[in-house]
């Protein structure tokens, strides 16, 4: 549950964001990035799925 749940945050948010052109490029736009932006996602939904039981 916790895996799906990150999963669907993260694609929800980088599809808000697909439209949205920035004037130089991020830094933090790189796989590396995106991987610990699905981890923190799936931490989340974890520590809130615990504190739902």
């Amino acid at each position: 549950m916790g895996i799906a749940c990150g999963v669907f945050i993260y694609v929800s948010i980088n599809h808000l964001l697909r439209g949205y052109q920035a004037q130089k490029p991020a830094a933090v736009d790189t796989p590396h990035h995106r991987l610990l932006a699905v981890m923190l996602g799936m931490g989340v939904i974890a520590v809130v799925m615990i504190w739902d039981n």
